[in-house]
């Protein structure tokens, strides 16, 4: 029957042999042969005497341990035999029915068969001959890998080793795997879910064993790789192949990635910093096309400067290369939209301009308005105590026969000056008037005058008080003037 205990190499029964002197009635100890009478229960004991067996209980009694006593007066030379069984040992056997405890090591030569099952909570396995690294149950959570030594450098390993003598690309060294695989549902939910792989970036040799990590993930697959460490530290995030050590690749109609940071009171979300030796062209943020060669948008390191569709210069902070740039400001929190234009158009000319309908540009100082462009072709000086608009109005052809008068209106406002040319006087003349003066002719040539009723010229006049003034043809035959009208009003 199977055991596990004492071999029979170490004997089942054991004989003793005494030799009596006279008078003696018990034998222990050292027999004849050196050998030293024990046994663990008397019931397992023959004796003979003189190679007769002797009866229990009657001829002998095994009452004291490790002794025969009893015996009736031996003679000198008498031979005492003793058997002892002990064919299983009892004391030092566990059963493989009913089990029990091993306080010695054990060796397995031939492994074991079936599961291993360590049913105690808390259990653990030590592995070393100093038991120094231990593998922990924690109850109902999991297991513990632990190094029990206190120094530097008694920290545990975990170390996968591939038994393939011939690593080629590719070749996968060890993974991880996280798999859900008695799922009810079934059919996705049971495929292997994640993992990490140890993956070879070519041919193992003496001087190479190049080694990439492949983060995996599934949705509904299993796990493919979404992250890739290169040996040369390169780590990409949707590519498998990072040009640069830190590569983001991904399409769809969302963004590739995101920085957000949640912490109130922090200054920055994304932090880029400019390295210590960084030289002027150096880019600190440089975003390109498809093909990486065409510079969209490009910060230099050490200046500072930012180019749009071109490489910053170092006497532009800010420079954009287009057929047609605009720089656009638009404000839309006061209800509509107000919009201001800088830009060069097609042709080369340059422009501020504020699109919208009504616009008007404002020039300010410190934080004082000085002037404003308005709509509607003027100029109005605008700082406190410095009220006055310059306006443009229509240049138009007036034709006045001769011995003639027309009215020229200026604004809502004084009449500030005019320019005027006929078809006949060349330049013309140019006057200045107040609403409550006389016409001032300031420069002229030909017939200009600026006195009514002059014979053989053309007279400009108003009357006190009046918005527009008087042109009257005294020239011998009909005229046309060409007038320029600026005005200044509050």
């Amino acid at each position: 029957m199977p055991y596990i205990g004492k071999s029979p190499s170490f004997g089942v029964r054991n004989r003793f042999v005494y030799v009596a002197s006279s008078g003696a009635t018990s034998v222990s100890g050292a027999d004849a042969n050196g050998a030293t009478l024990t046994f663990t229960d008397g019931a397992f004991v023959d004796v003979y005497l003189n190679g007769v067996l002797l009866k229990p209980t009657t001829d002998y009694n095994t009452s004291t341990a490790n002794t025969i006593a009893g015996l009736s007066a031996l003679n000198t030379s008498d031979e005492v035999t003793v058997v002892v069984y002990d064919i299983f040992a009892v004391a030092d056997t566990v059963s493989a029915t009913s089990g029990g405890t091993f306080s010695g090591a054990v060796t397995l030569g031939g492994g074991v068969t079936g599961d291993l099952n360590l049913n105690t909570d808390g259990s653990a396995i030590k592995f070393g001959a100093d038991g120094e690294i231990t593998l922990t149950h924690s109850a109902d959570d999991g297991l513990i890998l632990k190094h029990v030594g206190t120094g530097d450098g008694k920290e545990p390993r975990l170390t996968f080793q591939a038994g393939d003598t011939d690593i080629a690309v590719d070749d996968l060294l060890g993974s991880i795997e996280f798999q859900a695989p008695d799922e009810g549902t079934g059919t996705d939910s049971q495929l292997v879910a994640a993992a990490i792989s140890a993956v070879s970036e070519g041919d193992f040799s003496a001087s190479s064993n190049a080694t990439g990590l492949r983060f995996q993930t599934g949705a509904s697959e299993t796990a493919s790789t979404k992250m890739t460490l290169t040996s040369a530290g390169k780590l990409g995030i949707g590519t498998a192949t990072p040009a640069k050590l830190f590569s983001v690749s991904g399409s769809g109609g969302d963004y590739i990635a995101q920085f957000e940071n949640t912490t109130s009171g922090t200054p920055y979300g994304v932090l880029i910093k400019e390295p210590s030796s960084a030289s002027a062209g150096y880019p600190l943020l440089a975003l390109t096309d498809s093909g990486g060669s065409t510079t969209r948008f490009r910060v230099d390191s050490s200046t500072g400067h930012v180019g749009i569709n071109r490489a910053p210069t170092s006497n532009d902070t800010v420079h954009i290369n287009d057929t047609q740039p605009i720089i656009k400001l638009e404000e839309t929190s006061s209800g509509g939209s107000k919009m201001l234009q800088v830009g060069v158009e097609s042709d080369g000319t340059p422009f501020i301009a504020a699109p919208q309908s009504g616009g008007q540009v404002e020039v300010q100082l410190v934080g004082n308005p000085e002037f404003q462009f308005l709509n509607s072709g003027r100029f109005k000086v605008t700082r406190s105590g410095v009220r006055a608009t310059i306006g443009r109005g229509n240049v138009t052809g007036i034709t006045v026969d001769n011995g003639s008068t027309t009215n020229v209106s200026g604004y809502n406002g004084v009449l500030f000056n005019m320019v005027m040319v006929s078809t006949g006087g060349g330049f013309g003349s140019v006057y200045s008037m107040a609403y409550n003066s006389t016409v001032n002719k300031i420069h002229g040539t030909g017939n200009f005058s600026s006195a009514q009723n002059t014979s053989s010229s053309t007279n400009v006049y108003k009357s006190s008080g009046s918005h527009s003034v008087t042109l009257q043809n005294n020239t011998g035959s009909a005229e046309t003037y060409y007038i320029l009208v600026l005005t200044s009003y509050d």
